[in-house]
């Protein structure tokens, strides 16, 4: 579509030039201290992730890997879950009810839909 444009192909001829998929370094966190490098080198480290299922087994992994490495050094804070914050209902919705699975009641709001099916 763009290919007719000639203002837009610098842009587009340096997009071409990268990757098309996200790489990242292991071991690496934010901000990064490496300087920029020239478009076609590689960084020690790099991992392609490939689709968004491959980046949450990656996030799964790294994140049990640093659980595992905070409990082998008695960080048992890092097992316990932070206290929640409740959030405050608006005052014209009503409170939403939640029930355990061995429990045969319905959600209010599953029920109204049901009773909205057999009217048709």
């Amino acid at each position: 579509v763009f290919e007719a444009c000639p203002e837009l192909r610098p842009a587009f001829d340096l997009l071409l030039e990268r990757p098309d998929k996200l790489m990242l370094v292991t071991g690496e966190m934010w901000p990064t201290e490496r300087p920029n490098l020239e478009v076609n080198s590689t960084v020690e480290g790099e991992v392609v992730m490939e689709n968004v299922e491959h980046l949450g087994q990656y996030v799964f992994e790294m994140t049990n890997t640093r659980l595992e490495q905070l409990q082998a050094r008695g960080g048992e804070s890092a097992t316990t879950a932070p206290e929640t914050i409740s959030e405050e209902a608006d005052e014209d919705e009503a409170p939403a009810t939640y029930y355990d699975e061995d429990e045969n009641e319905v959600e209010p709001d599953i029920l109204e839909v049901r009773e909205g099916e057999n009217k048709n």
